[in-house]
């Protein structure tokens, strides 16, 4: 998405993400993992029924493993596997435990 390309260029401040019923998909979900990989302003995202399957998923997942940021994450209605959604939970549980 080539927003989030400009906004990883562009925007270091950013705190918030919203991408609610957007059906932005994988590639989407792969765009923006790579924004919040680097992102240490942001605290709060929301990709909810965005049409993210185990691609998606698993990018963000890796990317939460290195942003310790975000506390607030709104991932549900999409179709993950548990081996990511157990991932990225944890991540996030991790970020509002010591942060």
């Amino acid at each position: 998405m080539e927003l989030c390309k400009i906004l990883d260029k562009s925007n270091k401040s950013l705190r918030s993400l919203f991408f609610r019923n957007s059906k932005i998909g994988d590639e989407g979900a792969v765009a923006v993992a790579s924004l919040i990989k680097g992102n240490i302003s942001m605290v709060e995202l929301e990709v909810f029924n965005c049409a993210i399957s185990e691609k998606g998923g698993a990018a963000i997942g890796e990317a939460l493993k290195t942003n310790f940021c975000i506390e607030k994450l709104s991932i549900g209605e999409n179709i993950l596997n548990k081996r990511d959604v157990e991932q990225i939970q944890q991540s996030v549980i991790f970020n509002t435990q010591y942060n």
